[in-house]
C-alpha cells in the first residue's frame, strides 16, 4: 500500500507539472489567438473606410462623367451650329456678291463722313461723297446679315473654348479622382490579403487552443483520477493502522486480562504477591477509577 501510494504521489507531483505545461500554451494560445482578432477587427474596420473613400470618389467621378459627356454633347451641338453657320455664311457672301470686307467697308463710310464734316470741299464734291456713302451703306446694310452671322459665330467660338476648358477640367478632376479611388482600392486589397492571412493564423491557434484544453481537460480527469486513487490508498493505509492498533490493543488488553486473573487467584489463596503484581492491580485500580 506504501508502494502503491508513493506511485500516484510521484503520478499526480508529474501530472500537475504537466497540467502548468498544458495551462501555459493553452493561455498562450488564446492570447494569441484573441491578439490577432482583435488586430482583425481593427483591420476590418480600416477596411470599410477605404471601402467607403473609394465608393464615394466613384460616385464622384460618375457625376464628373455625366458631366463630362453632357459637355461633349454639347460641344457637338455647338460644333454642328458652327458648321451650319460657316455654310450659311459662305451661301450669303456668293448670294451677295460681296467684294468688300464689311468691317472695311464701315470703316471706310465712317472715314468718308468725318472728311465731310472736317474738311472744307465743293459742294460738288460733297455731292459725290454723299452718293458714294449711300452706296457703299447699301451694300454695308446688306452685310449686316454676315456681320450678324460672325458675331454668332464669335459667341459659339467663346462658349466652345468655355466648354472645352470645362471638359478639360472634369477630365482632369476624373484622372485625378480614378488615381485616389484607386489608390483606396490597392489599401483595401492589400489590407483584406493582410486580413486572409491573420485569419489563418486566428484559426491555427485557436485550433492549438481547443487542442490544449482538451489535453488540459483529459490530464485533469487523470488527476482527479489519481487523487480518487490516493484517497482509497490512504484510507485503506488508515484502516489498516485503525485495525492493527485495534489488535495490539486487544491483545494487550487480554494479557493484562489473564494477569489480573493469575493475581486475582494469587490473592484468593492467599499467596505472596510480586512487585509486577501489585503495579498491575494499581493500573487496574487507577483504570477502574
Amino acid at each position: 500500500m506504501f508502494s502503491k501510494m508513493a506511485e500516484l504521489k510521484r503520478d499526480i507531483s508529474n501530472i500537475k507539472r504537466e497540467l502548468s505545461l498544458i495551462n501555459k500554451d493553452k493561455e498562450e494560445a488564446f492570447s494569441k489567438n484573441h491578439e490577432i482578432g482583435k488586430l482583425i477587427r481593427s483591420y476590418i474596420g480600416q477596411i470599410k473606410d477605404f471601402r467607403n473613400k473609394r465608393d464615394l470618389l466613384t460616385k464622384e467621378i460618375r457625376g464628373l462623367k455625366d458631366k463630362r459627356k453632357a459637355s461633349n454633347r454639347k460641344l457637338k451641338e455647338k460644333i454642328d451650329e458652327l458648321n451650319k453657320l460657316k455654310i450659311e455664311k459662305v451661301k450669303v457672301l456668293k448670294d451677295l456678291n460681296f467684294k468688300e470686307n464689311p468691317y472695311k467697308l464701315k470703316k471706310e463710310i465712317e472715314r468718308l463722313e468725318l472728311s465731310i464734316q472736317i474738311e472744307g470741299m465743293p459742294f460738288s464734291k460733297e455731292q459725290k461723297l454723299m452718293k458714294k456713302i449711300k452706296e457703299m451703306q447699301k451694300s454695308y446694310n446688306e452685310s449686316r446679315v454676315v456681320i450678324d452671322i460672325n458675331s454668332k459665330i464669335k459667341e459659339i467660338m467663346r462658349e466652345l473654348d468655355s466648354i472645352r476648358k470645362e471638359g478639360n477640367e472634369n477630365h482632369e478632376l476624373i484622372q485625378e479622382k480614378a488615381k485616389q479611388s484607386q489608390e483606396e482600392h490597392e489599401k483595401m486589397i492589400k489590407l483584406s490579403k493582410e486580413v486572409d492571412e491573420l485569419a489563418a493564423k486566428e484559426e491555427e491557434h485557436y485550433n492549438k487552443f481547443i487542442e490544449q484544453k482538451k489535453r488540459f481537460n483529459e490530464a485533469n480527469g487523470n488527476l482527479k483520477q489519481r487523487l480518487e486513487e490516493l484517497r482509497l490508498v490512504e484510507e485503506r493505509i488508515y484502516n489498516m493502522r485503525n485495525e492493527q492498533i485495534a489488535r495490539r490493543v486487544e491483545h494487550e488488553t487480554n494479557i493484562l486480562r489473564s494477569k489480573e486473573e493469575i493475581v486475582e487467584e494469587k490473592i484468593r489463596k492467599r499467596q505472596k504477591l510480586t512487585t509486577e503484581d501489585i503495579l498491575l492491580l494499581q493500573r487496574k485500580d487507577s483504570e477502574d477509577f
